[in-house]
């Protein structure tokens, strides 16, 4: 029976036998075994340590005696308040006699709270035996129990799996076998999902062990078994999202050699814990907050009930949770295996053609408006009682998340220019043979010369990065068209209409900028074209706000000079329309001239070796 299933995997994908039989040996597995059943032995342990005994306090959560107590303090303190009243009523009065008793009283009552105070929390005084909520610690001990181990499984299958996968591709590099695998029959899709299914495979053993105890715990706290197994889907679709990414990471060779495992798993575990205490923000990030699978097993979660998608409640109920959880993972799962199966087979290629990066953006900007479109009421809990009628309504506008919206695009274009721009080579080779495919027709939609700029993956990045860059300002322009038509009291009021359209031809102009600056510095024939991209780009962004932050120069006093920076839309408050006008002339005059020299160098590679020589070039 098992040489049966082990040749129905090795018939099903090859890649994952193979990983299969060089990882479960007995030494590994045994070692597994043990210390999966040592981490279980040790949380149990842990949590045991807290069992209440004889000596268990007065004043501990489990103990009868002290909900007696605490109601006692209750009423003493209600009187004492209503004694105070009235003793600051009775003062206009002048009836210091009924002052004096009332004096009296409260003397008493001060007395009687400062003795039940050192009778609760005196370092003599414990819980009667008998008077301690043993059910209460132990349900409460399981539930602890079942968010410890759910901890340990979310930090050990994404770190642990993504620093094995990263480190198994580095390893195949550097012997050589991963050209093996490209020239092997199998697809692209067969290689790596055998990679993520075998790689981790001791890692899934070690889980996998823990699993009993995790569920004899999860119900021993009465939790239900739809919400143990939405944990588990979100968990597996997390593990297919993650293990995806570090496999694409594993693919980019940069100038850390040797060190892409410990980049790659470390920022997975920094991006876990920050956002296991991070509530989601109601805001354009959500999207990226909800990528963590630590959220669907809180403790509190009831702000999940306020998640809204185009204020539609998608967060009402677990099954609208769960549906979110996988529509973000699949998305980005999606298109991650869209770069994959295209740089797998080609090293060299780009990780997404410009057609796709169209549709990337598009769903970008989808996600971030409809989880910014929210309109919240958040009801606080006893622990958060900030006013009588304990209900506070939190409207979240436009105006607060534009800045975080800006700075999201910002973030995904940058990263876009080195996705999609290509080579010298690519460009050598448009450059000489692209007269081939011109089309004489007369008919603008048939002529290929401009279809190659806007499709075509090795024309210059220009004219795609400018459509990406129209698709993102869309929904702003739209925006301010009707904040200025429904007279919103939004920013845009404040600066006014043809300010705020300025705004938006600025950030359209930088971006520009940086595209056509790097798709330069890509054309060099240096070796490390890439990095002296990225520090052009990197220099151009931050020296001007350093040179200015350095020097004191502060929007409110040289408006002008902060217009040139990465950052004009700080001094668009002291700035006139003409001195806005001005300088966003001077950059658009910058731009031009540096596709200008685009142009010019990719017209020059692409003459032919005969001609250069001739013009002596």
């Amino acid at each position: 029976m098992i040489v049966n299933l082990i040749d129905k995997i090795g018939d099903w994908n090859p890649q994952l036998m193979r990983e299969i039989q060089g990882r479960l040996k007995v030494i590994p597995v045994a070692l597994t075994c043990f210390l999966s059943f040592l981490t279980q032995l040790v949380i149990f342990l842990y949590q045991l340590r807290e069992f209440p005994g004889d000596k268990y306090p007065l004043s501990g959560t489990y103990c009868l005696e002290y909900s007696v107590y605490q109601q006692q303090l209750e009423q003493i303190s209600q009187k004492i308040d209503q004694l105070n009243r009235e003793i600051a009523f009775l003062k206009n009065t002048k009836n210091l006699e009924r002052v004096s008793e009332i004096t009296q009283q409260l003397t008493q009552l001060h007395a009687q709270q400062q003795q039940i105070d050192n009778y609760l929390y005196g370092s003599n005084q414990f819980c009667p035996l008998d008077r301690i909520n043993i059910q209460l610690w132990w349900l409460e001990h399981w539930h602890y129990i079942f968010i410890s181990l759910s901890i340990v499984f979310v930090f050990t299958l994404l770190v642990a799996g993504t620093y094995l996968l990263i480190n198994n591709l580095a390893q195949e590099e550097h012997r050589g076998t991963l050209n093996f695998l490209r020239l092997s029959p199998q697809s692209e899709a067969s290689i790596l999902i055998g990679k993520m299914l075998g790689v981790p495979i001791l890692v899934y053993l070690a889980i996998a062990i823990a699993i009993p105890l995790h569920l004899w715990a999860a119900r021993s706290a009465h939790l239900s078994w739809s919400h143990i197994f939405s944990f588990y889907i979100v968990l597996i679709a997390s593990c297919c999202f993650f293990y995806s990414a570090a496999l694409l990471f594993s693919f980019f060779r940069f100038f850390w050699n040797g060190l892409e495992p410990f980049l790659g798993s470390g920022a997975v575990l920094i991006f876990l814990i920050v956002t296991t205490n991070l509530a989601l923000r109601n805001s354009a990030i959500d999207w990226l907050i909800l990528l963590s699978p630590s959220i669907i097993f809180r403790e509190k979660i009831l702000f999940l009930e306020n998640l809204q998608f185009f204020y539609f409640p998608v967060g009402r109920n677990l099954l609208g949770v769960l549906a979110v959880y996988l529509l973000n993972y699949s998305l980005w799962t999606y298109w991650i295996w869209q770069g994959l199966k295209r740089i797998f087979q080609k090293p060299n290629a780009m990780v997404l053609g410009k057609g796709q990066s169209y549709l990337l953006t598009t769903c970008l900007q989808v996600i971030m408006w409809g989880f910014t479109c929210q309109d919240l009421k958040i009801y606080c809990h006893e622990w958060y009682r900030y006013s009588p009628d304990c209900l506070h309504e939190i409207s979240f506008s436009f105006e607060e998340s534009f800045p975080l919206i800006v700075f999201l695009n910002i973030v995904f274009l940058l990263g876009l220019i080195f996705v999609i721009s290509p080579r010298r080579q690519a460009v050598l080779d448009w450059a000489r043979y692209r007269h081939q495919n011109i089309s004489h027709s007369r008919l603008v939609w048939r002529n290929i010369w401009w279809q190659d700029w806007i499709w075509f993956e090795k024309s210059p990045s220009v004219v795609a990065m400018a459509i990406n860059l129209i698709i993102t300002t869309i929904p702003f322009l739209i925006l301010i068209v009707v904040a200025a038509i429904l007279n919103w009291n939004l920013w845009l009021n404040k600066i006014g209409q043809d300010k705020a359209i300025l705004a938006v031809a600025f950030y359209i102009t930088w971006m520009m900028i940086y595209a056509t600056l790097a798709q330069r510095m890509l054309l060099l024939k240096t070796p490390k074209r890439s990095l002296w991209a990225i520090a052009s780009v990197a220099m151009v962004i931050f020296l001007p706000i350093i040179l200015l932050t350095v020097l004191g120069i502060k929007p409110s006093k040289a408006p002008i000079l902060w217009l040139f920076s990465t950052f004009p839309w700080s001094a668009f408050k002291d700035s006139t329309t003409p001195t806005i006008f001005i300088a966003l002339f001077v950059q658009l005059s910058i731009l031009i001239l540096l596709n200008l020299e685009l142009l010019r160098q990719v017209r020059l590679s692409g003459e032919s070796a005969t001609k250069a020589l001739l013009a002596k070039r």
